[in-house]
């Protein structure tokens, strides 16, 4: 039966440079949390035009975030910017970003057609591409409201380990257990059988399972089109992989994402909300194994995820550039 929602590597290094050759570069951003890569190779002099629009199942208007007279202006960078910025600079951005303040707004209906444990490959397409369109619209208008780009990436669900022959992105960066956002090709490839919380969650909770590992999956398009994911790039390069700051700014980062993905999340229908059984699992600390580098501490995960559940849209809350180092490394 269908559902209609409706209503008020394991990681590398972050980041690794994998290789260069002139002004072709292909960058991956591996995130803690397993929450996927940022794959980008510039082939050409111009940048593809940003595509989708805010959709009509957007309720609310997601105000952008006030300026003050002593923020610096946000520039949109892409991957072929380099940085002009000292970290001090990159930081105050990271800070101040329009993606730190407003809200999201609320989506009134995402109609899902019913997802069961492990689906076909048919299934689990037609569950992703309904609940990708959802979140499309909350983040286009959302991009939209805060002049940032947006344009929607395909999901594309393929059975492990038959690597998709016309996927963009080499084999090597593919993995078995979580999705690859390939912004080559603006797809966001889905091994059938992926998925954290999906995996965990009992049948009658997958949906909100999905959506959850869904909307964790699109912040790498998020952090790619807001270019937030170049500033904080920019900033961690300025440390030695051995140096605390970048520890500190790489799990910032991250529980930023999550903060961001569980938010997003809650701003869908309310019947499509996680259930009690399902919130016990996200806010176990077993749920959120560190992963290196950043090692993410299970607690500070808890903790942000528990943050976004009492936002009711608000992004400022997400801020984890500016919170006490107690909330993000311990």
């Amino acid at each position: 039966m269908p559902m209609t929602g409706t209503g008020a590597g394991r990681r590398r290094s972050l980041p690794v440079i994998i290789g260069a050759c002139g002004c072709a570069a292909l960058l991956v951003l591996v995130v803690a949390l397993g929450i996927g890569y940022l794959a980008w190779e510039d082939r050409s002099a111009d940048q593809p035009a940003a595509s989708g629009s805010p959709s009509s199942s957007a309720s609310a208007s997601s105000a952008p975030a006030p300026e003050t007279e002593s923020a610096r202006p946000f520039v949109v960078l892409t991957a072929r910017d380099g940085d002009e910025l000292t970290p001090e600079e990159n930081l105050e951005v990271l800070t101040t970003s329009p993606l730190t303040g407003g809200h999201l707004p609320e989506i009134a209906e995402c109609p899902l057609p019913a997802i069961t444990a492990a689906p076909t490959a048919a299934e689990l397409q037609a569950f992703l591409d309904a609940g990708t369109a959802c979140y499309a619209g909350l983040w286009a208008q959302a991009m939209s409201d805060r002049n940032l780009p947006w344009s929607t990436p395909r999901v594309e669900v393929f059975a492990w380990p038959q690597i998709p022959p016309g996927s963009a992105c080499e084999a090597p960066l593919f993995e078995q257990t979580s999705p690859l956002m390939c912004h080559l090709d603006g797809v966001l490839y889905w091994p059938l059988g992926a998925g954290h919380l999906s995996a965990l969650a009992a049948e009658p909770d997958l949906p909100a399972a999905y959506l959850a590992d869904l909307s964790r999956a699109l912040m790498d398009t998020v952090g790619w089109q807001s270019s937030i994911s170049f500033y904080a790039l920019h900033y961690l390069e300025a440390y030695t992989e051995d140096d605390p700051a970048r520890l500190d700014a790489a799990r910032r980062y991250g529980l930023q994402r999550q903060c961001l993905a569980t938010t997003a999340m809650l701003q869908l229908p309310e019947e499509l909300h996680p259930s009690d059984d399902l919130w016990a699992i996200l806010l176990d600390e077993g749920t959120w194994p560190p992963e290196p580098p950043a090692s993410i501490p299970a607690a500070a995960v808890v903790h942000w995820v528990l943050v976004a559940r009492s936002t009711d849209g608000a992004l400022s809350p997400c801020n984890s550039w500016t919170a006490y180092s107690t909330d993000i490394n311990s």
